[in-house]
This record gives structure tokens, sequence and C-alpha cells, in this order.
């Protein structure tokens, strides 16, 4: 019989791991590393969705907007006008004006807000008739009525100016010096808005007051813009502001195409201050109608029965939006935010505009609103051709933010413990299976060096045949 041997220092390579294993504790220490990363990973958006959500991170990104304010030299205007007695304050010094139109005309809207400009009303007429000499070149904005106007020029090659009176919605005096506007003169009875800078006290006669001289701040602007007194607080719909809205349609009943009317001036701002002055108990907002898929068709065919109408708007992806700052309106808002929201269940967007600044939030930010319907607005779409969307005033617009189940919140712990658990179950299987193949290895030597050893010591036997 032939002995197989067993090769020195087999029993110690038992011991070293073979090459499935050594494959098997890569690929679990990829996975392990994966899964940590997969976990971090996690967490990290967690908790930056946490800071984005509470409004502790800042803006990311965005665009610092800076505007060059020009450096007004009060003490040389004060040198170039006189306004501390009657008679004086009837002379119209043209150094003075030249001196501010040559700033004037470079200004825009930007640079008189950083110039901080403020309204002009009674309180800060009186102020600057007590003491005109520490506020020249302030930057001033008058609304009011013209009481009178002329236009002017001061110098054969000088431009065309138009120097006028006006009686602000406080029955405050104030004049002006403007350029001559070819597209907008200005006319008697106007309601106007001027940014300005001030110049002096300047006096005038005035026809209305049996020839009384009227003295009143004296502002040299840029240009007059048409405006509309102030429609105040608005806590109840008036239905005369409302008239005249019809909603847009795409196609005429001959299959010609529609006529656009565009959202009404005067309906949207009255609607929008109602918006901004409402109170919230004004309102039972839980029995208000849901705009759901039915209720959106309803609108969409026939704007007319909804008109003015609030209603709750559910769960709905924001689209976009924007924050612009607003035209001249009679609502006096300063700024509104004007976007579109979508819904899984609508067939089409909702076009919004709101008297609200949320710069907060984002698109595809998940929202919840209240408002006020509109009408039926077309718009074109970009490749998309023409479609109609309904229009709501916002009184509210709030991010909606699901509650965290806590259990998801540990779901990513729960996985890492498992994840590990598993890799010491596997870590110790095959050190078991590295046991036994060890005590195996060394049982099976530790027999044949039993068998070798009997072996050896057996009397030789003797062939009766040869004996």
């Amino acid at each position: 019989m032939r002995r197989f041997g067993i090769p020195e220092g087999s029993a110690a390579g038992a011991t070293s791991m073979t090459k499935g294993e050594r494959r098997k504790i890569i690929l679990l220490s990829l996975g392990a590393v994966f899964v940590t990363i997969a976990v971090g990973t996690s967490l990290l958006k967690a908790r930056s969705y946490e800071n984005r959500r509470d409004g502790r991170l800042p803006e990311q990104g965005s665009l610092q907007e800076s505007v060059l304010v020009p450096d007004i030299d009060r003490k040389a205007i004060d040198a170039l006008v006189q306004d501390s007695s009657e008679i004086e304050q009837v002379i119209l010094e043209s150094e003075g004006i030249d001196f501010l139109q040559d700033i004037t005309r470079r200004l825009t809207e930007q640079h008189y807000e950083a110039l901080a400009i403020k309204d002009l009303d009674a309180a800060a007429a009186e102020m600057l008739k007590q003491d005109p000499a520490s506020h020249r070149g302030e930057a001033f904005r008058l609304r009011g009525w013209v009481d009178s106007v002329r236009t002017q020029r001061r110098s054969p090659a000088g431009p065309l100016e138009e120097l006028g009176r006006l009686i602000l919605e406080d029955d405050t005096t104030a004049y002006f010096v403007t350029p001559v506007q070819n597209d907008a003169p200005v006319v008697e009875g106007d309601f106007l808005r001027i940014d300005g800078l001030f110049l002096k006290v300047f006096s005038e006669e005035s026809s209305e007051r049996n020839g009384e001289w009227v003295p009143g701040p004296l502002l040299v602007g840029g240009g007059a813009l048409r405006s509309y007194p102030d429609m105040g607080a608005v806590t109840q719909l008036e239905p005369r502001h409302l008239l005249g809205i019809e909603d847009d349609e795409l196609f005429q009943e001959d299959g010609s195409a529609g006529e656009w009317s565009g959202l009404p001036f005067e309906a949207l701002w009255h609607l929008m201050a109602y918006a901004r002055d409402l109170e919230a108990s004004t309102i039972d907002w839980e029995s208000v109608p849901e705009l759901d898929a039915a209720a959106i068709r309803q609108v969409s065919a026939d704007g007319e029965p909804f008109r003015a109408q609030p209603f709750r708007i559910p769960v709905s992806r924001l689209q976009g939006m924007t924050v612009l700052q607003a035209p001249e309106n009679p609502a006096r808002i300063e700024e509104y935010a004007s976007g579109w929201i979508g819904n899984t269940t609508w067939k089409n967007v909702i076009h919004f505009q709101a008297p609200l600044s949320n710069r907060d939030l984002s698109t595809r930010d998940f929202v919840t609103a209240r408002g006020f319907f509109l009408k039926n607005f077309a718009y074109p779409s970009a490749g998309k051709g023409v479609h109609k969307a309904p229009v709501f005033v916002l009184h509210s617009l709030t991010e909606f933010i699901p509650e965290e189940d806590p259990l998801l919140a540990k779901l990513p712990y729960a996985v890492a413990g498992v994840t590990l658990l598993l890799i010491l179950f596997f870590f110790v299987l095959l050190r078991r299976d590295r046991r036994k193949a060890r005590n195996l290895q060394e049982d099976l030597a530790r027999r044949r060096r039993a068998r070798r050893a009997s072996k050896a010591q057996a009397p030789p036997t003797v062939d009766p045949a040869t004996s």
C-alpha cells in the first residue's frame, strides 16, 4: 500500500484563509462601506433639509445688488438758494435748479430707495419750512392732484420745464420742477407721483385762494409718473371695483381667435388690498370650498359665478414664484409675489398674485394657500401655444412640511445596526468554519500519525509457506 505523507507545515497552512473566504470578507467590507456612505449621506441631507426649513442657513449663491448713491453736497445747495423770508421764497434760483437737475436726471427708483426717500406729508412739509437748510437735497416723494402747472424755459438754450403745484392727499401744498415729458405732459387735475430732491421753500400766488401766497416745499425731479389716490385699508369688497371683469377665451364661438383683456387693473389692486388687510377671523376658511379637480373644472368653464369668491388650495407644488416690485397702484403695495401652482389632480396650473414676499419659498416646494378667484387668464406658453389658467389673488401662501415619522428618522440607524450585526455574524461564521477546518486537519493528521506509529511497532508477519 502506498503511503502518503503530510507535507510539513500543512496544519499551519490550514489556519490561513482560503481564496473564497478572502473574497467574502472583501465583499462584506465593500458592502459595509457602501451602507455607511449611504446612511451618512441621508443623515447629511436630512440635516440640510432641517436647516433650510428652519431658515438658519444663509442664502447660497444669491446675487447682491448694489446701487451707487451720488454724493449730494447740501452746503453747496444751501449756498445757491435763499428762503428765510417771504420775499426770498418767491424767487426761483436757476443755479440751484441746475445743480439738482444734474443729479436727478441720473437717478432711478432704486437710487431713490437707497437715498431713503420719504413720503412728503403735512409733518414733513412743516419740518422743511422750519429748517430748510438742514434738509437740502434730501429725497422726498409727492403724490397729489395738480393744482396748477406752467411750462417755462429759464434760458434761451435751456430745456423746457414744468413748474407746478400739487395738493397732496392730506391737503398739503408742494411744488415741483420737472422736465417736460412729450409722451405724458402734466395737466391740471392729474393725480401724479413725483420723486425728487428738496431745493427750497417756494411760494406762489393761488387764484383759488383769492390771490393768497401759498408756501410749500419745492422738489426738483426727473419726471412725473401717473398715480392713483390711496384706497386705504380695504376690509370689505366693493362690487363697483369688480364690474366689467371678463374671462379670456382662447376661441370664439365661430372658431376664430378669442379676445384677451389681461388682468383688470382696478379689480386686481382692490382685491390685492383686500387680501392684505383681511383679518383672519373674517372668513371661516375651514368651510370655504377646496380647489379640487371638480372645482377647478367649474371655474375654468365659467368664472363669472365664482368672481372674488374664496377658495382653499390643497397641498400642491409651487411651479415658480418671483417677488416683483409693484407698479404705481392705489393699494400702495410696494412689492408682490407672482407665480404658478400645479397639482396632480388638475389638468392645468393656476396663476397667482399676492401682496406677499415669501422669499423663503422655492420652486418644487409643497405649499397650501388661501385666496380669491379673479378671472380666467390666457397666456402664451413657450413652445406649447396659448393656454388658459385661473388667476387667484392669495391671502396666504404657506410651505407644507409633512410631519416626520419618528420610525423613519430612526430607520438609517436601524439599517446601519443590522448591517454591522450581519457583518459580525458572517465574521463569526467564518472564524468558526476556519476553526472547525483546522481542528479537522489536526485530527486527520493525528490519526495518520497514530496509524503510522502502530504499523511501525507491529511484529513482522511470517508466511507459513516459507517456514
